[in-house]
């Protein structure tokens, strides 16, 4: 009678374990889709939702990244452009397009094309503001 009662444990044990791994499968699934459907939203910038632990546990992080590298990690025209990249996304988003101020202009050979007035700083005594064509 025990060693039936065993075996009857043993396999409610593995319908569990093999539940416990379904579920693990959908969230990973569940992750990956939430990443993807967020960074198909942006041209430049992709963001790192969720990061797997040492104990395969997982936490949600949300760092903004550019060819892999964390925001924190960027130069001055990285760093630039990747706000930028956010601005334009939310303001299209919202579809609300206020004026954008950029400063440390000198740091970025190029600026993106944006979707709304840009006031660059220049100089310490000139203000450039492109409008819209």
């Amino acid at each position: 009678e025990l060693g039936e009662q065993a075996r009857a444990l043993s396999q409610e044990i593995a319908n569990f374990e093999k539940l416990e791994f379904l579920i693990s499968c959908y969230e990973n699934s569940e992750m990956d889709l939430i990443e993807q459907r967020v960074n198909g939203k942006f041209d430049l910038v992709k963001f790192k939702m969720f990061e797997v632990q040492m104990n395969e546990g997982i936490k949600q992080t949300c760092v903004a990244m550019i060819d892999g590298v964390p925001y924190k990690s960027l130069n001055s025209a990285g760093k630039i452009q990747a706000s930028l990249d956010i601005i334009k996304t939310i303001q299209k988003h919202y579809q609300i397009f206020a004026p954008v101020f950029i400063d440390n202009r000198e740091s970025i050979s190029v600026l993106p094309n944006m979707n709304c007035q840009t006031i660059v700083k220049a100089s310490q005594k000139e203000i450039e503001v492109f409008h819209l064509d």
